[in-house]
């Protein structure tokens, strides 16, 4: 019961981490940066127009962590709603589940899966 549960607490996670959009707005966390950068470098700019584009990517660079952080947090709530059920309902102790969960090998078993998951998404459906 205690394997069935964890897993069904990491399919909750991924699949909360996904419905929040979590990947999108690390994507644009990362178009910020990529841009703050070429700004810098830009020698059309002055000094002052430089300072104010670096200064506006830096404020939604911070509002893209706290949505980052934000959404993490709910995915993590989520994938804890089946062990706080499971715990509340006898099936398997919350900490037996935690302590399964943080096993070096279930940890990777279930990267290598996920990770597997992923480059066969990104090979069978290259566009997104």
């Amino acid at each position: 019961m205690t394997a069935a549960v964890a897993l069904a607490s990491i399919c909750i996670f991924v699949a909360a981490f996904w419905l929040l959009g979590i990947p999108s707005r690390a994507a644009a966390a990362l178009a910020v940066t990529r841009g703050a950068f070429a700004t810098m470098r830009d020698t059309a700019l002055d000094e002052e127009a430089r300072e104010k584009e670096v200064q506006r990517a830096s404020l939604k660079l911070l509002r893209l962590f706290f949505s980052i952080l934000g959404r993490s947090l709910l995915a993590l709530i989520a994938s804890l709603l089946p062990i706080w059920i499971a715990d509340a309902l006898g099936l398997a102790p919350r900490d037996t589940i935690l302590l399964f969960l943080a096993r070096w090998d279930v940890i990777l078993a279930v990267s290598l899966a996920l990770l597997a998951a992923y480059l066969l998404w990104t090979r069978l459906w290259p566009s997104r």
